[in-house]
């Protein structure tokens, strides 16, 4: 083997030990582990955490057979896998969700010696539907085995707000609240798509504003793409029930990106112009020949 090979190989092999290294919070014979490619942020004040998809891992350390059911069924039905999120102002984000007792159908698998199996869910699904402050959040995974609870290594959450000098380019949702079409714009509810730095990175957003007779707060944010800079952007499409907006934008002088999103709620689509599933904050892109 090479030793190009072998620099290759090196991280996935020392991720792979890392999960089978002792940790203080393994007991009664198990280990949970969390990972996933920005889980630590960042994300926005108002942003749903339906991404990225964490993978959950449960490792059988003790030297018999065990068994689990979480793999195969809806974490809110079975009573094995609850998150906690602590914010900075409060004990716990929003709730701390402990699924609802099993029904008598469920399917229990065993896990032998050694083994691990993982399954991949988002803090949505736990029950967290928005980031409603900035700052350091702290999340952890309890599994509750039949030998006792275990927890995972808590990891931390970075969420940021937008400052209004952060914005770099901003495109109204056509279509957004119709029935205030003919109201001045200072008094309309916005819906826009933004794109913003924040230090050295830069994101494309989906950002929707109350109408100031409300405070004019923001209510919502959509995390759509990180982008290499500074760009030329586009948006087509309005707002609506299955109507997509079409987002262009120069990653080079001769290419433009191309990105399909739900008017609603910022989700990318797939080829088939039909929503990703909930989690994949994957751009779906193509890009073609600009003519000068």
């Amino acid at each position: 083997m090479t030793l190009s090979a072998v620099l290759f190989l090196l991280p996935g092999i020392f991720e792979e030990a890392a999960l089978y290294a002792p940790s203080p919070y393994d007991a009664h014979g198990w280990a949970v582990r969390v990972r996933a490619k920005g889980m630590a942020g960042p994300f926005f004040r108002c942003e749903s955490p339906s991404h990225p998809a964490l993978e959950i891992i449960i490792i059988n350390k003790s030297k018999e057979a065990r068994e689990y059911t979480f793999l195969d069924h809806d974490v809110l039905v079975t009573k094995e896998l609850s998150a906690s999120l602590k914010q900075p102002s409060r004990e716990y984000a929003l709730r701390h969700l402990e699924p609802i007792p099993p029904w008598k159908g469920i399917v229990r698998r065993k896990l032998q010696p050694g083994e691990r199996k993982s399954r991949f869910l988002t803090l949505h699904e736990f029950g967290y539907r928005r980031f409603l402050e900035a700052g350091e959040y702290t999340a952890q995974v309890k599994f509750q085995s039949d030998q006792g609870v275990v927890f995972s290594p808590p990891w931390k959450i970075t969420v940021v707000d937008v400052r209004p000098d952060a914005v770099l380019d901003s495109h109204p949702i056509k279509g957004y609240m119709k029935h205030m079409a003919n109201w001045p714009e200072a008094a309309r509810a916005r819906a826009c798509v933004q794109q913003v730095k924040i230090g050295e990175r830069f994101f494309l957003l989906q950002r929707f504003f109350s109408e100031p007779k409300q405070g004019g707060v923001l209510t919502s944010t959509q995390q759509v793409a990180e982008l290499p800079g500074k760009v030329e952007m586009s948006v087509e499409g309005e707002y609506g029930k299955d109507k997509p907006l079409i987002i262009r934008y120069r990653t080079s002088p001769t290419v433009t990106t191309t990105l399909t999103i739900d008017s609603g709620n910022g989700t990318v689509w797939d080829r088939s112009d039909r929503p990703a599933r909930d989690g994949d904050l994957r751009p779906i892109t193509s890009s073609r020949p600009v003519k000068p």
